[in-house]
């Protein structure tokens, strides 16, 4: 899991909800986006490596690249560390593939969803 997202009713007749973005780290700090429409999209970039590392336990990385509604207003993260991924992904032999990937989810109030990462891209689902 790479982090968490709850939706929230907005208060705000301008919005249709808020979304609270909790990274998977021990940092307790989340983004805080007011949203329109009735879907959100968490996408990033990928960077898958080949089996042999894959086999020795490397997972596949990941660097968030922005979250945003069915009405365009985004959060975009800060862009450090990309061009690291991508010049890795053009050096290394050990690199299989980079690539986006998106995950759309509709607004659900007060429900946790986790983020995941896979060796095909990411992944979201209800937390109970």
């Amino acid at each position: 899991m790479v982090g968490t997202i709850r939706c929230a009713p907005s208060p705000d007749s301008r919005y249709n909800f808020y979304l609270f973005y909790f990274p998977n780290i021990k940092n307790p700090d989340f983004i805080f986006i007011k949203c329109k429409g009735k879907n959100w999209v968490f996408e990033g970039e990928i960077l898958k490596w080949k089996k042999p590392l894959n086999l020795v336990g490397i997972k596949t990385s990941h660097k968030p690249l922005s979250i945003y509604d069915s009405a365009g207003n985004s959060y975009n993260f800060p862009r450090a560390g990309q061009a690291i991924m991508l010049k890795i992904a053009e050096d290394l032999p050990v690199v299989d593939t980079s690539f986006t990937s998106a995950v759309k989810q509709g607004f659900i109030p007060k429900v946790k969803f986790g983020i995941y990462i896979t060796n095909s891209g990411y992944l979201v689902r209800k937390i109970r």
